[in-house]
């Protein structure tokens, strides 16, 4: 018995120890275009939005603290046509979960969430919840967030792992 409990928490420290070292390895990126350069790379990266660090531009705000997650596994580089004359080179990445929620009695809904970052390091993300039967937007939000590694105010953290 002692000797599993001994084996069990070698193990516990050596889980903790590995999973130490792999975040340690990961790099901040700091900007759009170190997130283009890592993309093109190849590399893997990941985004930590925190909501409650973003201003609410439109919608329905769900909740005062939301923090989300993305794999970079599927994105779009593109120029966004903003008007006639200009337009802002943007990546993007999105994804669906099915899920059931007691929000405003909801049920069974799909959640999409659509992260957009643009060469000015500006960045926003939107979110529906959406009837999975009909398709219709029950409630959605869109944020401005802020990309700024040097303030403990930043909306987004992109990492490259």
């Amino acid at each position: 018995m002692l000797l599993r409990k001994i084996t069990s928490g070698v193990i516990g420290i050596a889980c903790c120890i590995s999973s130490l070292s792999v975040s340690a390895n990961n790099k901040l990126l700091a900007s759009y275009d170190e997130l283009l350069q890592t993309l093109d790379s190849g590399n893997k990266v990941r985004a930590v939005v925190h909501v409650n660090k973003c201003t609410l531009i439109e919608g329905t705000e769900l909740a005062k603290v939301i923090t989300m997650g993305f794999n970079y596994d599927w994105y779009n580089h593109y120029n966004l046509r903003i008007d006639s004359q200009h337009s802002k080179e943007v990546i993007t990445t999105s994804k669906n979960i099915f899920s059931v929620t007691q929000l405003n009695a909801l049920g069974s809904v799909n959640n999409y969430v659509q992260l957009h970052i643009f060469k000015d390091n500006s960045a926003y993300v939107f979110g529906a919840i959406i009837d999975p039967v009909t398709y219709e937007q029950k409630i959605t939000a869109t944020y401005s967030c802020p990309l700024d590694v040097n303030s403990s105010n930043s909306g987004i953290v992109l990492y490259a792992e």
